[in-house]
């Protein structure tokens, strides 16, 4: 039962370990003016090699000419990737206007 715990706890570290480390931010334009936000998850198979769904930052920032896009793995995520054994990856992608 100690060593199932000890498991579990290393897991759910290595989680917010690995999360933290995988955020990437890109700045179009002058970046965000009015702080709206969107987000999408984005989701691949096979080991990030197949997309699933198809997420554009374009039309999640409609009209805008200045915006920032932010892709991240949440705890979410890395619980969606972790429970699949990475088969499944999930990332959050925001965009910011």
């Amino acid at each position: 039962m100690n060593k199932k715990r000890l498991l579990l706890t290393g897991v759910i570290l290595l989680a917010f370990l690995v999360s933290a480390c995988t955020t990437h931010q890109h700045i179009v334009g002058d970046g965000s003016q009015t702080g709206i936000e969107n987000s999408k998850r984005q989701l691949w198979l096979v080991y990030g090699l197949v997309p699933l769904n198809d997420v554009d930052t374009r039309a999640m920032a409609g009209n805008a000419n200045d915006y920032e896009i932010t892709t991240k793995m949440t705890f979410v995520d890395a619980l969606i990737t972790g429970f699949t054994y990475n088969i499944l990856k999930s990332r959050t992608v925001t965009v910011r206007k």
